[in-house]
């Protein structure tokens, strides 16, 4: 009569899935308690939801590689990082130095309504309201230049209304310039300014009646002229 193997020994299951029957039982719990925190981690920094009223850009290298309004934005670790943009309306202050077209220096308080639409992919990445501040800045400050002190404060309503588009005409695509709201002018007062306005609280000088004209001595102060060159005999 022939005989038979023995049978194999009925282990408890948990045996197996602590290796305790063999090397090769525990091979799979090994690689799985190794491999799924290192996984779990590279999803998380990997992926990020897009929030409402922000844009996700991902940036490789200091370039816009994409940009997310909505879902979910991805990225490759080590390679590309995640930079949030807001997309609602900023009210980004501004501090502008300038002089007038008579010479007088000022300095200008405002308030740029800023709103970001999206970033073209391929650009150089630079901040929306960083870059749209200092283009503003610029741009109040050329238009400050166009006005004598005593007409500027006049001017701001036009100024107001007119320099959101040409701002928005300076800035990269997505980013639009929606207001500017000139909320201070300050001038230096200087000597020179101080005779422009007049020793008197109604502007008269020397006790003279009021000129009709307060500001007729606030012109740009020239510079003075080249003294001649001397002539073949030392004279000029």
């Amino acid at each position: 009569m022939p005989v038979l193997p023995p049978a194999p020994a009925l282990r408890d299951p948990t045996d197996a899935a602590l290796g305790a029957g063999g090397p090769e039982d525990g091979t799979w719990v090994f690689w799985a308690v190794l491999l799924l925190p290192s996984l779990a981690l590279l999803v998380g920094v990997s992926v990020r939801r897009v929030g409402r009223d922000e844009l996700v850009l991902v940036v490789r290298r200091g370039t816009v590689a994409r940009s997310r309004a909505a879902g979910v934005a991805t990225r490759l670790p080590g390679l590309e990082r995640f930079v949030r943009v807001p997309t609602h309306r900023q009210v980004l202050p501004l501090v502008v130095r300038g002089r007038t077209r008579d010479g007088i220096e000022v300095l200008a308080l405002a308030d740029l309504t800023l709103a970001v639409e999206g970033v073209p992919a391929g650009t150089p990445y630079v901040d929306p309201a960083t870059a749209a501040a200092a283009v503003a800045e610029d741009v109040l400050a050329e238009a400050v230049g166009g006005f004598a002190v005593d007409t500027l404060v006049a001017a701001l309503g036009d100024l107001e209304a007119g320099l959101p588009d040409v701002i928005t005409r300076k800035l990269t695509s997505g980013s639009r310039a929606t207001g500017l709201l000139v909320t201070e002018v300050e001038a230096q007062l200087t000597p020179r300014l101080a005779r422009c306005l007049g020793d008197g609280p109604d502007g008269r000088r020397d006790g003279r009646a009021a000129d009709p004209d307060p500001l007729p001595h606030c012109e740009p102060e020239r510079a003075p002229a080249p003294e001649p060159a001397p002539g073949p005999d030392g004279r000029p």
